[in-house]
């Protein structure tokens, strides 16, 4: 048994480093087998990342309005940018914003600085935003420019930064 594993998972490399295209069947199988995306691209010497492959395909909808993964990619990028360069690193972010594929490359963006981030639905009661703010004391928030002025009802000090500013 554990020689067919081994077979196998030498036969995959050689059909990755032997293949000219990285199709989604070959990729579908290597992710089946454990292979890492890292692992993949080593083996293949091809970037299989979706922005790379896919810039144009959307990434997220809300069936009103989309983003490309190219738009993620570079918005969410432009974000952790802004977050490092201001100081902000393994500390919470706060994202009060919309239902919107922007939230998520917000999230994303705290992520690439180095930070987690924290969601903050415009629906929550009040009373729980306020022990998420009491509990975690975040420094900054990201906001789309409608719901930032929630945390300041009750003294929160830190950092606003509206998203559309960051991402451009």
């Amino acid at each position: 048994f554990f020689l067919h594993k081994f077979q196998n998972i030498i036969d995959m490399e050689k059909e990755l480093a032997s293949a000219e295209k990285i199709d989604s069947d070959l990729y579908i199988r290597a992710k089946k087998m454990g292979f890492l995306d890292k692992t993949i691209e080593q083996l293949s010497g091809k970037d299989i990342s979706a922005v790379k492959r896919l810039p144009d395909k959307i990434a997220f909808s809300t069936g009103d309005d989309s983003m490309t993964f190219r738009q993620v990619y570079d918005q969410a990028r432009a974000i952790g940018c802004a977050l490092a360069a201001a100081g902000f690193y393994r500390e919470p972010v706060v994202v009060i914003m919309e239902r919107h594929p922007r939230a998520i490359t917000a999230f994303l963006g705290a992520l690439y600085a180095g930070c987690f981030y924290v969601p903050i639905d415009e629906e929550m009661p009040r009373h729980r935003v306020r022990l998420i703010f009491d509990s975690l004391k975040p420094q900054v928030a990201i906001g789309d420019g409608m719901v930032l002025e929630s945390p300041r009802e009750f003294g929160w000090d830190g950092q606003e930064l509206q998203y559309d500013r960051l991402a451009a």
